[in-house]
């Protein structure tokens, strides 16, 4: 072997140990942990409807969340991301107008009750017949509810998903003020 090869086959050496070296010492990125979507269950409670102002509204989706974890789990409003399950096809997409009302602390072992708030334009009824309001309401409702199977909370982190069932019903709007 000349002079000229021994030098590059030891530079090719060096460079290879290099690598080598830099790739078993070099910190690794965090491994992604999978989303534990049995830690905490979510069970359907109840609904309420109030006004924000004469232009919106808001429906709150009321539910009880048992953690059967072992550790406490936290919900931050601003923290986690809501989105909803289709009826048709089981696929997520955005619900940018849904939130939980509060932060929540739901201790390893306990139960919480925790509120979805979502807000939506709706134009408030101006007429005094309690039975056409009502019925704009329960439009209003379906309107906003259509096609939702479930909201799943991701709450990314403890790489919780927390599935919210759907409970609600579809509401009878009367014969009378249907369109």
């Amino acid at each position: 072997m000349s002079g000229k090869q021994q030098v590059l086959f030891t530079a090719f050496i060096a460079v290879g140990f290099a690598v080598l070296g830099w790739s078993i010492f070099m910190p690794k990125g965090r491994a992604t942990r999978p989303w534990n979507s049995t830690a905490v269950m979510a069970t359907y409670e109840g609904a309420e409807m109030k006004e924000v102002d004469a232009a919106n509204a808001r429906i709150f989706l009321i539910y009880e969340l048992a953690n059967t974890a072992g550790s406490d789990c936290r919900l931050a409003s601003s923290g986690s991301v809501i989105m909803t399950r289709g009826r048709n096809d089981g696929g997520l997409a955005a619900q940018p107008n849904a939130h939980l009302s509060a932060d929540a602390v739901v201790p390893a072992g306990q139960r919480a009750r925790v509120q979805i708030e979502i807000d939506a334009p709706f134009a408030w009824p101006a007429v005094s017949d309690p039975a056409v309001v009502q019925d704009q309401l329960k439009r209003f409702v379906n309107q906003t509810l259509s096609g939702v199977q479930e909201f799943d909370l991701f709450d990314q982190a403890d790489r919780f998903q927390i599935q919210f069932p759907k409970g609600w019903q579809d509401l009878i709007v009367s014969a009378a003020t249907a369109p």
